[in-house]
């Protein structure tokens, strides 16, 4: 297989082959290890290891793993059962794209947004800091 064959569109809407047992454990095995980071990363936000802050976009990363690794496993199974419409490549893509872009969601929210929510914090924590309560 050539590499240039990515960009044809032929490549991406032909009905392909079975999906080999290599190819199937190995996606298998990476979604499996998505859905358990997910599960860790929401135990640990709900658990209250992390600053608050912080917390809700470890909770965001869980999320994003959880559900992209369910969707993986409906799209290994769809394949594997040889269904035809959803099992073909550009469906992968489409995840693909639909995971890159969560992560960009989520990043720009934890480098953005979070520095925002902590400063504003603090400045409400030091104008109420003598106001009893």
């Amino acid at each position: 297989m050539s590499v240039f064959n990515l960009f044809t569109i032929s490549y991406w809407f032909a009905t392909p082959r079975a999906i080999s047992t290599t190819a199937l454990t190995v996606l298998f095995v990476a979604f499996g290890v998505m859905v358990v980071v997910g599960l860790a990363l929401k135990s640990a936000a709900h658990k209250g290891a992390i600053e608050r802050f912080l917390a809700k976009a470890v909770e965001r990363w869980g999320s994003m793993s959880m559900n992209m690794g369910f969707l993986g496993f409906i799209m290994i199974f769809l394949r594997y059962q040889r269904t035809p419409f959803f099992m073909l490549r550009f469906w992968m893509l489409v995840w693909l794209i639909g995971l890159l872009f969560w992560a960009y969601r989520i990043w720009k929210y934890q480098t953005k947004k979070l520095p925002e929510l902590r400063e504003r914090y603090a400045e409400e924590a030091k104008r109420y800091a003598f106001i009893p309560r």
